[in-house]
């Protein structure tokens, strides 16, 4: 009925289909009967599906609208019209152009809202919600544990979810969601970005290759085909987990913060309490640094790890690692071969240990550097700098000191050591039967068994023997001072 301009439409008492056309004049029609009427008489509309399993289609005109539709009820306002609907099963609102605003509510059992290109759809327990062509949408859970999936565009397009809300943008639409305990992003293409936050409590990310997963106080949000995404952590003691692509990866750490990039895939997370890595193929390259304070690094062919008081890092799987520490403190790292052939590679500043399986570990700027061999037939260059170092070797390893730091081999069966400008000294201790030292020129040679060491260019050596224990040398002319300690015989 039409009175006033109020439009009154009433379904029976069975299952009814109604629908409204806004988009040419008022249409209405009731379970197949249509009812036609000029705009400009009806200013509201009042539908009520008045029991059964009613099914309400409304399509609007081409003005800006706002529409709000709750689990039994729908509400429509636009320029010199208002709808009213209460009582259906089901509703469905098509956009008729404009710059039209959704507001979905749902209800406070558990919902799941599904949103792909231009259509919306909130189903729960006993109804059903669907919206198409809105480029405003506001969508609300209600309670209960309510899942939402958002779909991106081809194009690019931008989502974020932080403190229980989500955001998801593109260059057609907008939708702003809140109160879902599961919250899904298709990217869908282009080029896509996306910014995750953390929450006061412990939470976790997992970083992938065009993918994220966000566990959550009481929420989880799992991210699919972005492009770039950001994972923010300022709360809690927050862990983040990167796993790489399928090409040629780089990852670099710098105190809490992280990035693992490769063509078509950069992740980024900030302030993070725990950070670990995972390389599973490709050539890929792990670049980490040390805090301000005191760090400690152990330094393995699959696995790398720094600990201290800010923050951990672990990085396994990858084919380089460097590990810098230029930031302060008293730092230390401990590097291990393989049980295969490994070589060392050290200067006044780094350690570079290559494995026998191709991986190159590289360590810089540490106060105290320990290699251990750890099996196979291990060698070692070192090279000290211009000026005083000591370079002390026995039969349990050698260790390198300058100034405030160190470099100890252990288990090498070949160290050579440089000593570059003829100053440094050199020490040969507990040289024992059977062992035998060695010296012309510029160079010694020390064997004991399956090792060997051999020094030059250096000021000054001191070589003893073991108590009780007798050793051979042979030195002939050369450019050093030598000074020989314990029981020694000519060869």
């Amino acid at each position: 009925s039409l009175k006033n301009g109020v439009l009154d439409v009433v379904g029976t008492n069975g299952n009814d289909q109604i629908s409204l056309d806004k988009s040419n004049g008022v249409k209405v029609s009731i379970n197949s009967i249509e009812y036609q009427f000029e705009s400009s008489q009806v200013r509201v509309i009042n539908i009520n599906g008045n029991g059964g399993t009613d099914f309400l289609s409304t399509t609007l005109g081409s003005g800006d609208d706002a529409v709000t539709i709750n689990r039994d009820s729908f509400q429509a306002n636009g320029s010199g019209y208002q709808i009213n609907a209460s009582g259906f099963r089901s509703t469905a609102v098509w956009s008729g152009g404009g710059s039209d605003r959704l507001t979905l509510n749902g209800s406070t059992e558990s919902d799941t809202v599904t949103q792909v290109g231009s259509l919306t759809t909130m189903k729960g327990s006993n109804f059903n919600s669907f919206a198409r062509g809105f480029n405003q949408q506001y969508i609300f859970g209600g309670g209960g544990y309510d899942s939402i999936s958002l779909t991106g565009s081809s194009g690019n397009d931008r989502f974020w979810d932080r403190e229980g809300r989500s955001f998801a943008a593109s260059n057609k639409q907008v939708i702003f969601s809140e109160e879902f305990s599961n919250v899904t992003f298709d990217g869908n293409g282009g080029n896509d970005r996306a910014n995750l936050f953390d929450t006061a409590g412990d939470d976790s990310f997992v970083l992938s290759a065009g993918g994220a997963i966000a566990n959550l106080s009481n929420r989880s949000v799992s991210i699919s085909d972005v492009v770039r995404i950001n994972a923010i952590a300022s709360q809690g003691n927050d862990s983040v987990r990167f796993t790489d692509s399928q090409d040629d990866d780089t990852f670099s750490q710098t105190g809490n913060s992280a990035s693992f990039w490769s063509t078509g895939m950069k992740n980024v997370a900030t302030g993070f309490d725990i950070i670990q890595v995972q390389s599973t193929s490709g050539q890929d390259l792990a670049n980490l640094k040390d805090s301000t304070g005191n760090d400690q690094v152990w330094m393995y062919q699959g696995q790398t790890s720094i600990s201290n008081s800010e923050f951990s890092v672990v990085a396994k799987g990858f084919q380089r690692v460097n590990v810098v520490a230029t930031s302060g403190g008293n730092d230390s790292v401990n590097m291990y071969g393989t049980k295969g052939n490994d070589l060392v590679y050290s200067d006044s500043d780094s350690v570079s240990l290559a494995t026998a399986a191709g991986k190159v570990l590289r360590a810089v700027g540490f106060e105290a550097f320990h290699v251990d061999g750890l099996g196979g037939v291990d060698s070692a260059a070192m090279f000290g700098k211009v000026g005083y170092e000591r370079f002390v070797t026995n039969n349990t390893g050698s260790a390198l000191n300058f100034g405030n730091r160190s470099i100890t081999l252990l288990d090498f069966e070949n160290t050579q050591f440089d000593g570059i400008d003829n100053v440094g000294e050199i020490v040969f201790a507990d040289f024992s039967e059977g062992d035998t030292l060695i010296g012309d020129d510029n160079r010694i040679t020390g064997v004991r068994g399956s090792t060997t060491v051999l020094a030059k260019n250096f000021g000054m050596l001191e070589a003893s023997t073991k108590q009780g224990q007798s050793a051979e040398y042979e030195i002939g002319l050369v450019d050093y001072l030598f000074m020989l300690d314990g029981n020694w015989s000519a060869r």
